[in-house]
């Protein structure tokens, strides 16, 4: 199986905010539920009349603020066509606490509120992202064992680079501040996740044979071909975001390492739309971890809005 190269450790070092009892959960989700016109949010009284999709008229209003601050029409030509593009206004922090955990130690929720709330800032964004995981093509394996260093000159070599941490978290959300890609509640039938994943042999993983290498990937790899789960779609038409393999992105914090991974792998992870793992050096190979590559829109032609 050519699957490529593979670094990484499961490894769970993790970045997460500690995460509230089910009783806290149902405690904020009824503050949010109860037909008040506020709610109670870290502490603050906010605006929770909201639409459908879980927006305050101030979040409308601030959006509309947004993009009129911008006063520019996007006359961006479209992606390359292996490419979809990535356009709207992303929130950088999200109140969305879980109401149902797994009974698990990993951390999986398996419904969030129905209604997310927007407590961060309001960016907006407009970037390309490939359709699939590397090698980008429907029905290819994804490759793995591939260090953030080697994604990075591999999505160079395409004239593209490695998505950050905001542009993979808005890509696979949306507007609509979605945990998943697919929605708010947890689906092992939507994703490749929740799979009982074959632990490595580090020493055969690693070997300096490089058939034996191949053979222990090959042997621990259950990674599903790129578009063969038709649900697995986030709100961009970008495909496999949360599970099947990790994916190297460039962090955004400012503190731990510049490469993180999101979107988790095949097994019990979060696998969820905005959780991110900082602890993994950008050498760092191991057998569940890939990427995908984004890029800039291309040069575009702007007017003034309202301009003829």
């Amino acid at each position: 199986m050519a699957i490529g190269a593979a670094v990484g450790a499961a490894a769970l070092a993790v970045t997460t905010r500690s995460a509230p009892s089910q009783a806290q959960a149902r405690t904020e989700r009824d503050r949010w539920d109860g037909g008040a016109s506020s709610a109670l949010v870290d502490g603050a009284l906010v605006d929770a009349t909201m639409d459908a999709r879980g927006v305050t008229a101030d979040d409308a209003s601030r959006d509309r603020r947004t993009r009129d601050r911008a006063q520019l029409v996007d006359a961006a030509p479209a992606c390359p066509a292996d490419m979809v593009a990535v356009r709207g206004v992303y929130c950088n922090e999200v109140y969305e606490p879980c109401e149902r955990w797994a009974d698990n130690d990993r951390d999986q929720c398996l419904a969030f509120i129905a209604r997310p709330h927007c407590t961060g800032q309001r960016v907006p964004m407009s970037f390309c992202m490939d359709r699939y995981e590397w090698p980008n093509r429907e029905g290819a394996l994804p490759s793995v064992m591939v260090s953030f260093v080697e994604a990075e000159s591999l999505c160079a070599a395409q004239g593209k680079r490695l998505c950050t941490e905001d542009e993979w978290a808005f890509a696979c959300s949306g507007e609509a501040l979605l945990p998943y890609p697919y929605g708010r509640e947890r689906s092992a039938d939507s994703c490749t996740i929740d799979l009982f994943a074959r632990a490595p042999d580090k020493r055969l993983l690693h070997s300096s044979d490089r058939a034996t290498s191949e053979a222990e990937v090959s042997r621990t790899y259950m990674a599903t071909p790129s578009g063969s789960r038709p649900r697995c779609v986030s709100p961009f038409a970008v495909h496999d975001m949360t599970g099947n393999v990790d994916e190297w992105v460039r962090s955004t914090a400012d503190w731990g390492q510049r490469s993180g991974l999101m979107g988790g792998f095949w097994g019990h992870v979060r696998n969820r739309c905005r959780a991110v793992t900082r602890a993994h050096g950008p050498l760092f190979r191991y057998y569940q971890i890939g990427f995908r590559c984004c890029s800039d829109r291309p040069a575009a032609r702007t007017r003034p809005r309202g301009a003829v």
